[in-house]
Formats: C-alpha cells, sequence, structure tokens
C-alpha cells in the first residue's frame, strides 16, 4: 500500500511540479536574456488577435515571462469576452495552461536525445578498482564462480528480487533507488538546459535578441550543476551497488535450514582476478562513468558511416 502511494506521490509530481518548475525556470531565463525590446509579453501585444484568444495568449505569455501580476488585469480586461462563455472558460483556461506546461516539459527533457552525451556506472571500472576490497572478494567466495562484475551484479539483483522481504531493507533500497532517479533525472534536464543555451548563445553571437553576457554566464553555472549531478549520480550509484552487494552477503552467508553461519573457504582459486584491469586516472574513470554515444547526431553520424561503408562496398568490385 505504501508503495502504491509514493508511486502515485512521484507520478503527480512528475505531471504537476516538474512542468511548472521548468515554466518558472524558462521565464527567468527569458527575464535574464532577452532583451526588453524583445520580450514575450512586447511580442504577443504586437498580435492582432481578438476575444478569447487573445486572453489565452497574454496569460500563457504572463506566466512564461514571469508576469503573474498581469494575469489579474487581463481578467478585468477581457471580462466581457469571458462573460459569453463564463460556464467553460475556466476550465479551458486550466487545462490549457496544464496541458501547454506540460508539453513544454516534455520538450525540454527530451532536447537531451539530440547530443551525444550519455554517461552510465562503469560496473567493470569499479570491479576492477575494488576487487582487493574484503567485500568484493566474500561475493565472489559465496558466488563461486570467476563471472564478469556485470554478470555478478545480476546475480546479485536477481537472487535479492526474489528472496528479499525484510520490509526495512526493501525500504532502504527505495530510499537509495529514488535518489539515483532524482540524480540521473535532473543531469538530464540540466544536459537539455546546456543545449538550449548553446543554441542561444550561438544566436545571440549573431543577433541582438538576446544578452551574450547573460547567456554565458548561465551556461557556466548550468555546466556545473549537471557536472554535479553527474556526480552525484556516480555516488548515488555505487552507494546502491555496495547495499545490494552486502545484503546478498548477509543473507547468503546465514544458513536458515541449520541455523549457523556460513564460514568463507580459506583456500581456494582467486576468482577475482580476471576482474583486474589497468586503472583510469580520468574524472570519468575515478567516477567510475563511462561514456555510451548516443542521441539523434550520433545517430546521424553512425548513418553517416554506414552509408559510406555500403557506397565503398558497391564500388569495390568495379574498381
Amino acid at each position: 500500500m505504501i508503495g502504491r502511494v509514493d508511486e502515485l506521490i512521484q507520478r503527480l509530481f512528475s505531471f504537476f511540479v516538474l512542468p511548472v518548475l521548468n515554466v518558472t525556470i524558462v521565464s527567468l531565463l527569458l527575464h535574464w536574456c532577452l532583451s526588453e525590446q524583445y520580450s514575450v509579453s512586447a511580442l504577443i501585444a504586437k498580435l492582432d488577435i481578438g476575444g478569447v484568444t487573445q486572453y489565452f495568449a497574454n496569460v500563457l505569455g504572463a506566466i512564461v515571462s514571469g508576469n503573474f501580476d498581469t494575469i489579474k488585469d487581463l481578467a478585468g480586461r477581457y471580462s466581457n469576452q469571458i462573460a459569453t462563455v463564463s460556464n467553460i472558460v475556466a476550465l479551458i483556461v486550466f487545462l490549457t495552461i496544464v496541458i501547454l506546461m506540460f508539453l513544454l516539459d516534455r520538450a525540454i527533457y527530451y532536447v537531451n536525445w539530440i547530443v551525444p552525451l550519455d554517461y552510465g556506472f562503469d560496473l567493470a571500472a569499479y570491479g576492477a578498482q575494488h576487487c582487493g576490497d574484503a567485500r568484493i572478494r566474500r561475493l565472489f567466495s559465496l558466488l563461486d564462480q570467476p563471472f564478469d562484475f556485470a554478470v555478478a551484479t545480476d546475480v546479485v539483483r536477481s537472487f535479492l528480487g526474489e528472496h528479499s522481504v525484510d520490509a526495512s531493507r526493501v525500504a532502504r533500497r527505495n530510499t537509495l533507488a529514488r535518489s539515483l532517479g532524482v540524480a540521473r533525472t535532473t543531469f538530464e534536464y540540466a544536459k537539455s538546459y546546456m543545449c538550449l543555451l548553446v543554441l542561444a548563445w550561438l544566436i545571440a553571437m549573431v543577433a541582438p535578441v538576446l544578452k551574450l553576457s547573460s547567456i554565458t554566464l548561465l551556461l557556466a553555472v548550468t555546466v556545473a550543476i549537471a557536472l554535479g549531478y553527474l556526480i552525484w549520480y556516480a555516488n548515488a550509484y555505487q552507494e546502491l551497488l555496495e547495499f545490494d552487494i552486502d545484503s546478498f552477503i548477509a543473507m547468503r552467508s546465514y544458513d536458515a535450514g541449520n541455523d549457523r553461519f556460513v564460514k568463507p573457504p580459506e583456500d581456494g582459486p582467486d576468482l577475482c582476478a580476471g576482474l583486474i584491469q589497468p586503472a583510469s586516472k580520468r574524472l570519468l574513470g575515478m567516477l567510475h562513468l563511462k561514456h555510451h554515444p548516443a542521441g539523434v547526431l550520433y545517430d546521424i553520424y553512425e548513418l553517416g558511416r554506414g552509408l559510406v561503408a555500403w557506397t565503398a562496398t558497391r564500388r569495390g568490385p568495379s574498381t
């Protein structure tokens, strides 16, 4: 029951809170970066539309630009037009604003699909760096197989998914998983805003619509935020991984049938020897992260490579 309530709260947060938060961020960015002669309110004021349509445009413009104090004035200014549809206009306005905010939120989130900046936790690097730790050596002694670390992790999580029923352990793991999800989602949003700010920076280089200094500062702040949440993601993933391993060791070290603890073998082959690999001194290596080429631009690049290879293959026999 508690899990279902928690899932419902997360869905409501994703549908309502995140769109509102993104609209607020966009309004602040427009306020800081747009020149006054190119403000959202000024552009909407020049639209030659009337009636309820003009009212909707002004309300949405006020929300995006951050001028929330003008909504009350707009309601009074267009009261005659609103009166003709007074029974449904409030619902239409509310639904329109909610839907547009949700679509804006989704559009911002999916911007990160364009660029190849996708990072994931490198299980092989973690296993190589920690293969001498007591935790990892105990894990492999219980597995009794020289798995690579990714397979060993899958075995651990499969076992816990089937046998772990302790309420406190499950609650703790859910908390760690939520922390990991927040870090990952926030990094994706930060990456999207980085892409949008880079585009705005390029526009500001050739047109006076945007303030170049403001965009440069905001871009630097966004890069720092993205890096911070990427580090949070790496640490949260490692914490969740180690919690799963410790839970597996605790459960497998106790023989419930004979009511005794299982002693680790004193002699035997080194099952962790296959995990050893050269350590990386780069930041991504130290955080156990690796880059996964992805995004629309990378897909276009791969498509281009494939076409070039196919063309070369077709021309090969004739030459």
